[in-house]
């Protein structure tokens, strides 16, 4: 149950997860010098990805309620495979996020196109940033733990 309750959270906030995508791979993007209508912004690209979000949103809501009423059980595992299935899922789903509110504010196709690209590579950008930053934790941790062990060492007591 308690799964559920993180999964409507999680679906909740999701046009702002959106929206961060398509912000983070805008600016990767316009960092690469790969734009392709440079009077698009960043609010722009960002309200695609919170009106996409929203949209898609709020059927998903509906279908976790639905499963939290009929009391099914949350069945990941958690194996690496999983994860790379979610993290693909996601890349998609930010995609499609940003083609529905590319489309649902009238945006032409070039322009509908570019929001799908700039969605997934903020999707990536995110992601890869998310893991260097956990390694550059893991690797500190691991190095402190090396030294206090140098420093400390059994034979010192």
């Amino acid at each position: 149950m308690r799964a559920h309750k993180l999964a409507v959270v999680e679906a909740s906030l999701a046009p702002f997860k959106y929206a961060f995508f398509e912000a983070l791979g805008y600016a990767f993007v316009r960092a690469a010098g790969i734009m392709c209508d440079p009077s698009d912004t960043l609010m722009t690209y960002a309200k695609y990805g919170l009106i996409g979000g929203t949209i898609l949103a709020i059927p998903y809501l509906i279908c976790l309620l639905a499963m939290v009423e009929k009391g099914e059980e949350d069945a990941s595992k958690g194996t690496m495979r999983e994860h790379m299935i979610l993290m693909t899922a996601e890349i998609v789903y930010s995609a499609i996020a940003a083609c529905v509110g590319s489309c649902a504010l009238g945006r032409s196709h070039g322009c509908t196109f570019s929001a799908i690209a700039v969605g997934a590579i903020g999707s990536v950008v995110s992601f890869a940033l998310l893991y260097f930053m956990l390694g550059a934790v893991f690797a500190v941790l691991w190095s402190v733990m090396r030294l206090k062990n140098w420093v400390i060492s059994p034979t010192d007591l």
